[in-house]
Formats: C-alpha cells, structure tokens, sequence
C-alpha cells in the first residue's frame, strides 16, 4: 500500500490501529456486538424499504428517530444523541470537551476504543487498571 500523502497530524498518526476481538473456536462472539444470527424478516423488510430511498441524504440530525426514543424513556429529544456506533460517539463527546492535553481517565482493558477516541480527540489518556471486581 502506498503511503498517504496528505498531511495528518503526527498524534493521529500514531494511534494504535483498531483489532477486532477474536473469538474461541465454536464460540458466538458477541465482544464486537455482532449477532450471530441473520437479521429477521422484519428488520430485512425494513432494510429493503430504506433501500427505496438510498438516493436521498438521510436527515442528519435523526429527528424523528430522536422523538421516538424521547417519548420512549420520558425525556427531552435533545438529551438524545445518536450515531453510527459507539466508537464515533465517543469521539464526538470527547471532541466537545476536550482541550488540547487534557487528562481523561478510563478503565482498562475495557472498551477497545479508549485508546483511539482519546488522543485523536486531543486527550491524553490516562488508563486505571481494572481489579478482580471489575
């Protein structure tokens, strides 16, 4: 693979690189929130109907998805974020707080994002060791 010519800054460049858990062999993996199952024919109904308006942008602040959830749980639509997963929401929170240098402390090993999110989110991590008890 060529190298990239674009200038990324040296801190993202030196994140570590994403490695997906690996799983024992005959054991489900549920560690990277994987189903083990195919979709059902409802989900693979809907699926099919979101097709019929793959040529638009989706609404990109997810408004009546948000209503939804709001009404669900009893709480305001703007206390509702939503996102493509969450490794990208956390990059987004830690990116409305951080400043450059900032010390955030984190459980590890845990979640696997943590040492991504954190410097490419100008953050610095600081990692606390998990004991027997979690």
């Amino acid at each position: 693979m060529s190298e990239l010519k674009v200038p990324i800054r040296p801190a993202v460049r030196a994140l570590p690189r994403y490695a997906p858990g690996k799983s024992a062999e005959g054991a489900v993996k549920l560690s990277s929130n994987e189903m083990p199952l195919p979709p059902s024919a409802t989900v693979t109904e809907a699926m099919r109907r979101a097709l019929e308006a793959v040529n638009r942008y989706p609404d990109l602040t997810a408004v009546a998805l948000r209503g939804a959830i709001a009404v669900r749980h009893g709480v305001d639509p703007d206390q509702v974020c939503i996102g493509t997963g969450s490794s990208a929401l956390l990059v987004a929170a830690l990116g409305a707080v951080c400043e450059p240098g900032d010390r955030v402390v984190y459980p590890w090993r845990s979640f696997e994002s943590y040492p991504i999110a954190i410097p490419a989110s100008h953050g610095v991590g600081v990692p606390v060791p998990l004991d027997s008890e979690g």
